[in-house]
């Protein structure tokens, strides 16, 4: 286990935005709410699991607003985003009930206004509410992703305290400016203390006289200026549209020259930040609807759980095609040429567990012919590996991701496609409704980790095949789903650049549950939600997003027990192993395998030396031979592949009447080995084992002798992959010894104890008189002790007898104690004194007057000299040295 439960991920990490779920159990309790895994979250990913830090800023914001034990408080950047939470939970409760759900607002206060070299001004807004309303507002932060970031909320929180944010009284509780309705009276704040009002005005008094431009150098430390935000924003415009490739620091960014960019045409001013991959959506939605009005969208393929949930619950609703294939697609056409008309259709390239790609081309097409907005998250497949624009309206992508990397910031971006049909509508549309609510620390960390971004996904594009083969070839594993694997690898193929690979995400299933359980647990890689982090990260994906809806993922070929792993930098070997070790750790908790040893090595002399028809296989002589083949990789052989077996020497081996066809010679052996085997082991072994037995009398008759050189078939699994088989037959045949008849049961007579003392006894009562004849003299040798009985009064203490209190000294002791500590301290010193006189130091200490302050300094010189007179010439000069740069502090030469 790398990271504990509720761990940060990476570790260490204040801002991290994802959790450790090191086991399938821990990710069960997570999704049920077991307080055994919820109480030791030290974080979560940002949009299922509000932060430490937001929730001690909601707390405050409730002491200064609302009712804490009452109410409940979610935070949001901006008054839009704040309304928006507020005019969807209204629409979901009673009417009545509307009144409660109230917008506050934190503005910066006069003297923050006044310092202008600050640079960072935060709003803050909050919408309040009662607590069973709480799962409505949980919505709302989980799917829009407009909630405040954790960077945001730790600075808010320290300017509410130094009084650098107030409340703005002009918001009325709708968020509109009007006046103000203080509600029910259960649901109005209270009056602050005196206490409080004196706390408060202590800290109002501190932070006067701190200039705001100082509260954000200290918030955000000398090394990361905030001044630095609106400059991080452009080079990562830049990046992101294709027009900035090089590895280089901002400043260089910044001026170096624009190359072209993903398409023609495309520049900086195309793409629009948001704080969140999802916020990035949403925002792109709420965009379209207000450009063209409310129609319903389409949602083609499996997306990402909130992409889907946004569609459905913001606008008149969405039609949705969960499994994305042709036969979606023709229905969608059969719809538009009925006359029905969409906004907009959104879908990933590739999809989101699955991989799977969609038909961007066809798509495309029925947009312009039948007026539809084409919206593509290419966050899974990056712009390195794809071109979605050129066949897109809007492109989508979560920063969070791969553009990121470290795991420790949250960000999102939009791009227009320039030779869009409706780019102009939308660039205006876009201009018009941006709200910039990056905060400005996240904007500097997220600059600072894509710089490198291009060269980590090309590494991560290779390690991730590399791996996948690994998966691809093991009977355990059902199906990779990866885009170079997949059904629809023609259609991600057509967007592919020549130079990029099929990215760094891929799902596994397996032929049961528990399977993927024990490789889940077995894998030594972190395991927590997220994707595209520069550490491999896993997690069983459709138990931690569908958890309460498995039945309806599974109807699109989701299953339940799908891992999802996102490949990071690791080296490829190494990573491998660790695959290729979860993979053992459940092929040796699985009954009747023989372990990956033999699974290894039976694949190659089959693939060299097979005879095949499109029925049946043909295997040469030489293969059932002992001297070619260890038996164990015959019987592992016909454990992994089920069919009609013939050999010269064996015959036909039809197991159960199940055929194998193998018809293309270019497919690779192993493709085939995804059976449910382990249903036709003991028909198998029954078979081998009779045909062994008449085969190898004929063959062999010198093996058939030395029946102990043929393992029994329960000893198979375990010798299987030992080494050097032949010395350990040997070996256990030299063992097999006759035993000792004294070990054997007596002939006609009743057995009974033998003691077999050694050749030599120390003394006489080595032997236990029970074992010796009543007439043995040695019974009389060494008769036994009496007992001795000890009274409680003659035993020793059990601890260490108490001290008594001495009163030995006298006055003139006293006095002549005295007298020798102030004559010569050095000399007398209180420990010598104490074993003078017999008593504690202690006591010296009462009875002494304290040393003059002068005669100590003499005291400490005197040492001083006596140390220094021990001194090298080396050292004395370095001292005399250390004295000459002191001297110069002051003197600025």
């Amino acid at each position: 286990m790398l990271q504990a439960v509720g761990g940060t991920v990476p570790p260490n990490t204040d801002h991290a935005i994802s959790v450790s779920l090191p086991t399938w159990k821990s990710n069960v309790g997570y999704e049920e709410g077991q307080d055994w895994v919820i109480s030791r979250m030290q974080c979560g990913y940002p949009r299922f699991f509000v932060h430490p830090l937001i929730q001690s800023l909601a707390q405050e914001v409730l002491r200064r607003c609302g009712n804490a034990d009452l109410e409940a408080a979610t935070l949001f950047p901006s008054l839009r985003t704040a309304t928006i939470c507020r005019n969807f939970v209204v629409a979901r409760i009673p009417p009545e009930e509307s009144s409660k759900i109230r917008i506050v607002g934190f503005v910066p206060s006069p003297k923050a206004d006044s310092d202008i070299r600050s640079h960072v001004n935060s709003k803050l807004f909050g919408v309040i509410y009662p607590k069973e309303y709480a799962p409505i507002a949980k919505q709302v932060w989980q799917h829009t992703g407009d909630g405040v970031q954790s960077r945001r909320s730790e600075f808010c929180s320290s300017a509410l305290q130094d009084g650098y944010l107030v409340e703005d009284t002009s918001i009325g509780p709708d968020g509109k400016p009007s006046i103000f309705s203080k509600g029910p009276r259960r649901y109005q704040q209270r009056t602050p203390t005196p206490k409080e009002h004196e706390h408060a005005s202590k800290a109002t008094e501190s932070s006067d006289g701190q200039e705001f431009s100082a509260f954000v150098e200290e918030r955000f430390g000398r090394n990361l200026s905030a001044t630095l935000a609106q400059n991080a924003k452009r080079a990562m415009r830049r990046r992101i549209a294709g027009c900035l490739t090089a590895n280089v620091d901002l400043q260089e960014a910044l001026e170096s020259e624009a190359s072209s960019g993903r398409i023609a045409g495309l520049t900086e001013e195309d793409v629009f930040l948001y704080p969140t991959g999802m916020s990035s959506i949403f925002n792109t939605h709420r965009t379209l609807l207000n450009a063209k009005g409310s129609l319903k969208s389409i949602c083609f393929g499996f997306p990402y759980t909130d992409t889907l949930k946004i569609l459905e619950k913001w606008g008149p609703g969405c039609l949705f095609y969960g499994h994305g294939s042709s036969e979606d697609l023709q229905d969608l056409e059969n719809r538009l040429e009925k006359g029905e008309r969409f906004l907009a259709l959104f879908t990933e390239f590739p999809g989101n567990p699955l991989l799977k790609s969609p038909d961007l081309k066809r798509i495309s097409g029925l947009a312009k012919k039948y007026n539809f907005y084409v919206v593509v998250d290419e966050t899974i497949g990056s712009f390195i590996n794809v071109n979605v624009l050129q066949h897109a309206d809007v492109v989508a992508s979560s920063l969070s991701k791969i553009f990121s990397g470290d795991s420790n910031v949250m960000g999102g971006s939009v791009v227009l496609n320039p030779q869009g049909r409706h780019y102009k509508l939308l660039k205006n549309a876009f201009t018009t409704d941006y709200e910039d609510n990056v905060w400005a620390e996240d904007a500097v960390f997220l600059e600072r980790n894509s710089r490198d971004f291009i060269s980590r996904i090309e590494k991560i594009n290779k390690t991730t095949e590399f791996v996948t083969e690994i998966l691809k070839v093991s009977p355990l594993v059902k199906e990779v789903h990866y885009p170079k694997y997949s059904s629809t690898r023609q259609f991600y193929d057509a967007l592919r650049h020549p130079t990029g690979g099929y990215g760094g995400l891929f799902s596994i299933t397996f032929h049961t549950t528990k399977d993927a359980i024990t490789f889940f647990d077995a894998l030594e890689v972190m395991k927590g939600p997220s994707l595209g982090t520069n550490f491999t990260l896993s997690c069983p994906y459709t138990l931690l997003a569908h958890y309460g809806e498995a039945d309806w993922a599974s109807s699109f070929d989701v299953p339940f027990d799908l891992v999802r792993v996102s490949v990071g930098l690791e080296d490829p070997e190494d990573l491998g192993g660790c695959f290729q070790r979860a993979l053992d750790a459940r092929l040796r908790a699985r009954p009747g395998f023989f372990g990956s040893t033999a699974q290894k090595t039976f694949i190659s002399p089959v693939v060299s030396t097979r005879h095949f028809n499109t029925t049946s296989w043909w295997l040469p002589t030489h293969f059932f031979q002992f001297d070619s083949v260890p038996l164990s990789q015959k019987i592992a052989l016909v454990f992994f592949l089920s069919g009609e077996w013939h050999s010269p020497i064996l015959g036909p081996l039809n197991l159960g009447g199940l055929k194998f066809a193998y018809p293309d010679h270019s497919t690779p052996l192993t493709s085939y080995c995804n059976i449910a085997i382990e249903q036709i082991v003991q028909l198998a072994i029954n078979t081998l084992e009779k045909k062994m037995q008449s085969s190898l009398s004929a063959a062999r008759q010198s093996l058939v002798s030395l029946p102990f050189l043929l393992p029994s078939w329960c000893e198979l699994a375990s010798i299987s992959g030992r080494r050097y088989q032949s010395t350990y037959r040997r070996t256990k045949q030299r063992l097999r010894v006759k035993p000792d008849a004294s070990f054997e049961p007596t002939q006609g007579k009743l057995d009974s104890i033998i003691f077999n003392p050694p050749s030599s006894a120390p003394d006489a009562t080595h032997t236990p008189n029970i074992f010796l004849p009543k007439s043995d003299i040695r019974r009389n040798l060494v008769q036994p002790e009496p007992t001795q009985i000890i009274l409680p009064e003659e035993l020793p203490w059990a601890t260490t007898a108490p001290k008594r209190q001495k009163y030995h000294l006298t006055v003139e002791d006293v006095k002549e104690i005295r007298r020798l500590r102030m004559s010569d301290p050095v000399e007398w010193s209180r420990w010598k004194l104490a074993r003078k006189f017999d008593c504690s130091a202690r006591f010296i200490n009462m009875v002494c007057e304290p040393i003059p302050q002068e005669q100590k300094q003499e005291i400490h010189k005197k040492v001083l000299e006596a140390v220094k007179s021990r001194w090298g010439a080396k050292r004395r000069m370095a001292r005399e040295d250390r004295e000459l740069r002191k001297e110069a502090w002051a003197k600025d030469e």
